[in-house]
């Protein structure tokens, strides 16, 4: 695990990387702290509970401390959280979590960036992060590009 920038992971980052089996070399050549929320993994769990196998990547890295989650019992998330957005309660933790410890939420989701970027809160694309993941050499070219179909860049 790196000491770099942190990035906020969303559920749809995590989906992507794992159906294209790349999360593992993302998490170990990206130059961040990737962290999540405990809503996000709990959504996690339930798509593979679903049947949404790959989704188990993502859980083991949890387990693991590759993404770090940041507890409901730990500010800001240890108060009741009502979304006032419109926002989900998996992207309301995200914007609170990057607003109160810093760092960038990475996602994919049209209405979480512009919530994001009203609210003066760190984002970064998915479209962004793969153009930075390519030009780096994090990810190679054809990763890169089925990444960009999953996600319908």
């Amino acid at each position: 695990m790196t000491t770099g920038p942190l990035l906020w992971i969303d559920n749809d980052a995590l989906n992507y990387f794992c159906k294209a089996h790349c999360l593992d070399k993302v998490l170990r050549n990206a130059p961040y702290r990737f962290a999540t929320t405990a809503f996000v993994q709990m959504e996690a769990v339930k798509g593979v509970q679903a049947g949404v196998h790959d989704l188990q990547d993502a859980i083991y890295s949890m387990q693991h401390g590759d993404i770090v989650v940041h507890d409901t019992d730990v500010p800001p998330l240890d108060r009741l959280l009502e979304p006032q957005s419109g926002l989900g309660l998996s992207d309301e933790s995200l914007a609170l979590c990057a607003s109160y410890h810093g760092g960038k939420v990475l996602t994919n989701d049209a209405g979480l960036i512009r919530y994001l970027k009203k609210n003066n809160i760190g984002c970064m694309t998915f479209r962004d992060f793969l153009v930075e993941a390519e030009a780096n050499g994090w990810l190679d070219k054809d990763v890169v590009e089925g990444l960009k179909r999953l996600a319908m860049l």
